[in-house]
C-alpha cells in the first residue's frame, strides 16, 4: 500500500483527471475541452502529464501494465487501480525522479515504471529547461490574466493584419524627378520569410542560417536490456549531456508552451535559444511577451528593442506597441507617449489603439 499512499500525497483530495478524460479529450467538444482544462488549471503536474499524453496521441494502453504491477488484482480490482492512477504513473515517476537526478548530479536512479514503457533499451531525452527553471525565472510571478497578452490575442492581431494587407489596393509606382539614380538605402532591415507554428507567426531562419541548432543540455536515460531486468524494478543511468537540437524542433516546443500560457517554461526555452542566437527575433519577441506576462516590464522592453534593432522587421509593429504598453506599466508616461505617437504617425495596425492612449 506504500505506492497507494504516494498517489494520495500527489493527487490530494481534489477531483483529478481520469483515464476516460485523457482518452476522450481529442474528440470531445470545445465546451468539454474547456471543462477538462479548468479541472487542471492550477495543477502544473496534471498540465505536464496531459502534454505528455498529447505527444502519445492520448493512447493510454500502457497504463494496463502499470496498474497490474502497482496494484495487483489480489489487492485492488483493476478499475480501482486505474482510477487511483488518474492521469498516469508514467508522468509521476518520470518527473519526480528527473528532478531528483538533477539535484544529485545525475547519479544512478531507480524508477519503477512499467516494462512496456522501455522494453527495447530505448533512450528517454529530457530537456533541462523543461524540468529545472532558472532561479530568476522561478521567482517571477505572473500578473493577473486580464493584464496579460495571451497567445490568442496575438493570433487574432496577426489574422487581422493579414486581412488588411490582402485588402489594400496595390501601390502605384513612384515617379522620381530628375535623373534615374539609385535611391539611397535608408535601412538594410527587411521582411524575412515567415512560417506559422501553433498559429503564431515566426521568422523562418532556415532561409538565413545553415543548419541552425540550439545548444542545450538533456538528461539521457538509458534503460537496462529486458533480459537483465528483474520483476521489481528497472534501472536507469542518467547523465546530463550537452547536445545540439535542430532550431525549428526546439522552437516548436517553446512556442507550444507559450500558446498554452506556460510563460515560465516558454521563457526558459527562449532564453536558451538566445544563448545560441542573441539577436534571434523569434526568441526576443516571444520571450518579451513572456516577461510582460510575468510583470518584468523593463526586461521585456529590452527584448522588444532587440527586435526593433535586429536584421528583420517582421515584428516591428507588435514590438513597438507592446514596448509602449510596457513603458506605460512602469509609469514612464513620457517614453510611452513617444512610442504611441510614432505608431499614430506610421498609420499602421495599432494606430487607432495608440490614438486612444494619447487622449
Amino acid at each position: 500500500m506504500r505506492n497507494s499512499n504516494r498517489y494520495k500525497d500527489i493527487f490530494g483530495s481534489k477531483e483529478n483527471l481520469t483515464r476516460t478524460d485523457i482518452e476522450s479529450y481529442e474528440s470531445t467538444s470545445a465546451a468539454g475541452k474547456n471543462s477538462l482544462e479548468q479541472k487542471m488549471e492550477n495543477d502544473s503536474f496534471e498540465k505536464d502529464a496531459m502534454e505528455g499524453w498529447e505527444k502519445l496521441n492520448y493512447e493510454t494502453s500502457s497504463l494496463d501494465a502499470i496498474s497490474n504491477k502497482i496494484f495487483p488484482k489480489k489487492i485492488l480490482p483493476w478499475k480501482t487501480a486505474i482510477g487511483a492512477l488518474s492521469i498516469g504513473v508514467i508522468s509521476v515517476f518520470t518527473f519526480q525522479y528527473f528532478f531528483n537526478a538533477a539535484e544529485t548530479n545525475s547519479k544512478s536512479v531507480k524508477i519503477e515504471v512499467a516494462k512496456a514503457n522501455n522494453k527495447n533499451n530505448s533512450k528517454i531525452n529530457i530537456e533541462s529547461a523543461d524540468v529545472i527553471l532558472p532561479v530568476l525565472i522561478e521567482q517571477m510571478n505572473e500578473v493577473v490574466e486580464s493584464e496579460q497578452i495571451t497567445a490568442s490575442e496575438i493570433i487574432n492581431d496577426f489574422e487581422e493584419m493579414e486581412f488588411l494587407i490582402t485588402e489594400l489596393p496595390p501601390l502605384k509606382p513612384i515617379e522620381i524627378e530628375g535623373n534615374n539614380t539609385t535611391p539611397e538605402l535608408i535601412s538594410n532591415r527587411f521582411l524575412a520569410k515567415e512560417i506559422y507554428l501553433h498559429e503564431l507567426k515566426l521568422i523562418d531562419y532556415s532561409n538565413y542560417r545553415k543548419n541552425p541548432v540550439v545548444q542545450t543540455k538533456q538528461l539521457i536515460l538509458n534503460g537496462l536490456p529486458a533480459d537483465k531486468e528483474n520483476e521489481n524494478s528497472e534501472s536507469y543511468n542518467s547523465n546530463w549531456e550537452s547536445i545540439d537540437v535542430p532550431y525549428l524542433k526546439y522552437l516548436e516546443k517553446s512556442i507550444y508552451y507559450f500558446n498554452k500560457g506556460r510563460n515560465k517554461k516558454a521563457l526558459a526555452r527562449f532564453e536558451t535559444i538566445m544563448e545560441s542566437y542573441p539577436k534571434d527575433v523569434n526568441a526576443n519577441f516571444y520571450g518579451g511577451l513572456c516577461l510582460f506576462n510575468l510583470g518584468e516590464y523593463t526586461k521585456a522592453i529590452s527584448h522588444f528593442d532587440n527586435c526593433l534593432n535586429g536584421d528583420y522587421n517582421n515584428f516591428d509593429e507588435e514590438a513597438k506597441w507592446i514596448s509602449a504598453l510596457s513603458y506605460e506599466k512602469t509609469n514612464d508616461t513620457a517614453k510611452a507617449n513617444i512610442l504611441f505617437q510614432e505608431i499614430v504617425d506610421s498609420k499602421t495596425f495599432y494606430t487607432a489603439q495608440a490614438k486612444e492612449k494619447l487622449k
